[in-house]
C-alpha cells in the first residue's frame, strides 16, 4: 500500500503527481503574466515565431533557399529494396498524394503546437537555440554538397498547401529537414511531458521517414543523419539554455526568488519552534 498514490493515473495516462506538477507550473506562470519582464519576454518570443513562420511560408511558396539542378552519381540500396512500393505509388497518384499530405499535416500540427506552447508557456528561448542552429547547419551543408536526383523521384505537390513543407523539386537532400525537425519536436514534447503531442510527433517522424524514402525525396543517409543531427543539436540547445538561464527569463528568476523566500520562512518557523520547545534536562 505504500506509495500507492504515485501509481494512480488519469484519463490521459499521466501520473497524478505529474499532472499536479504540470498544473502548478502553469498556474505559477499565469500568476506572473502581468509582470513587466514577462511581457518583454513574450514580445521577444512572438517576434521569433513570426520571423520563423514567415520564412517557412515564403520558402514553401517561392523556394528561395534550396538549389535546383542535376548532379550525377549516387546509389541507395535501401531505396532499391523499396522500389516496388515506389513503382506502386508512381502509378497510383491518389495513394502517393495521401501519404504526402498526411505526413506534411502531422509536421505542421507538431510545429504549430510547439510554437503555441513556446509563446504561452516557454520559460526560455530554447526552441530558438535548437531550431535556428539546425537550419543554419543544414543550409550551409546543402550549399557545399549536392547529390544527383534519384530515378523514380516522385515527391511532388499533392495540391494541399503546407506551412513547413515546400513541394518544389529541389536539391536539398543532405540532411533531411522533415525528419530532423520532427525529431526535435518529439524530444521537446517528451521533455515537457506532453504525451499526446509526443506520440503525434513520433508518428510524424516515422511517417515522414517512410514517405520520403519511398517517394525518393531523400536518400537513407539523409534521413538517418537528419535524426542524429537533430538529437545532438537539441542537446546543444539545452546546453545554451543552461549557460544563459541565469539572466534570460525574469519570470523564472522571480519564481526562484519566491521559492528561496519560502525556504527561508520555513527555516525561521523551525527555529522559532525549536526555541520555544521544552528542553530536555541535562545531568552532570
Amino acid at each position: 500500500m505504500r506509495n500507492q498514490g504515485r501509481f494512480l493515473q488519469d484519463d490521459d495516462g499521466l501520473d497524478i503527481e505529474e499532472r499536479n506538477e504540470r498544473k502548478t507550473i502553469i498556474e505559477s506562470l499565469n500568476s506572473q503574466w502581468n509582470h513587466p519582464g514577462r511581457k518583454k519576454f513574450l514580445i521577444i518570443k512572438i517576434i521569433v515565431v513570426i520571423i520563423g513562420l514567415t520564412l517557412l511560408i515564403l520558402n514553401s511558396s517561392h523556394n528561395f533557399i534550396h538549389k535546383t539542378g542535376e548532379i550525377s552519381c549516387f546509389q541507395d540500396v535501401v531505396q532499391d529494396w523499396a522500389l516496388p512500393i515506389t513503382k506502386y505509388l508512381k502509378n497510383h497518384e491518389n495513394s502517393r498524394h495521401s501519404i504526402i499530405i498526411l505526413s506534411s499535416m502531422l509536421l505542421d500540427i507538431s510545429m504549430t503546437s510547439l510554437y503555441v506552447i513556446f509563446l504561452f508557456y516557454g520559460e526560455s528561448l530554447r526552441l530558438f537555440y535548437t531550431v535556428f542552429p539546425f537550419y543554419v547547419i543544414r543550409g550551409l551543408t546543402q550549399r557545399i554538397f549536392a547529390i544527383k536526383f534519384p530515378a523514380y523521384f516522385i515527391f511532388d505537390d499533392p495540391g494541399f498547401f503546407s506551412i513547413s513543407v515546400p513541394y518544389f523539386k529541389t536539391n536539398d537532400f543532405f540532411f533531411s529537414g522533415h525528419v530532423g525537425i520532427c525529431t526535435i519536436f518529439f524530444l521537446e514534447f517528451r521533455r515537457r511531458k506532453f504525451r499526446v503531442l509526443q506520440y503525434i510527433s513520433f508518428f510524424a517522424v516515422i511517417l515522414n521517414f517512410f514517405t520520403l524514402l519511398v517517394t525518393r525525396g531523400h536518400f537513407i543517409i539523409d534521413l538517418a543523419c537528419g535524426m542524429v543531427s537533430a538529437h545532438y543539436i537539441f542537446h546543444l540547445g539545452l546546453w545554451i539554455e543552461g549557460s544563459t538561464k541565469k539572466s534570460s527569463n525574469p519570470c523564472v528568476e522571480l519564481l526562484r526568488a519566491r521559492e528561496s523566500e519560502d525556504c527561508e520562512s520555513n527555516e525561521e518557523e523551525e527555529e522559532d519552534e525549536n526555541y520555544y520547545a521544552p528542553k530536555s534536562p541535562k545531568y552532570y
